[in-house]
């Protein structure tokens, strides 16, 4: 109670959220950032522990011109836009079983809660 009253609500509020926010900032971005340095040098970690010498783009350019990695992107594509398709529908016809006040919707709506 007594730090409550040297710095306010807020302030008592701002002490204890600060340390995980930071936590949780440095958890976040360092992975991110660490990923893309590392995204420039020639490095096979099953190789080698190390990373190799400094390539820049040539990953990237690597990546873009192979034909198993497009054929994945497009997979990819595809299956979320066929997944959300297939759930927004599946949620749609979910939702209509519930509503209305026949015996059979309430029974439905029941069994579905």
């Amino acid at each position: 109670m007594r730090l409550e009253r040297r710095l306010g609500e807020s302030g008592a509020f701002t002490l204890f959220l600060v340390p995980a926010l930071i936590l949780l900032t440095f958890a976040q971005f360092y992975p991110l950032f660490y990923s893309a340095v590392i995204s420039f040098y020639d490095w096979a970690l099953a190789k080698s522990p190390v990373p190799g010498a400094f390539i820049g783009l040539g990953n990237y350019e690597k990546a873009l011109t192979d034909r198993v990695f497009l054929g994945s992107i497009g997979f990819t594509v595809l299956f979320a836009i066929s997944s959300t398709l297939l759930q927004l529908t599946l949620g749609l016809g979910v939702a209509l079983l519930t509503v209305g006040d026949s015996y059979v919707l309430r029974v439905t709506r029941t069994l579905i809660m």
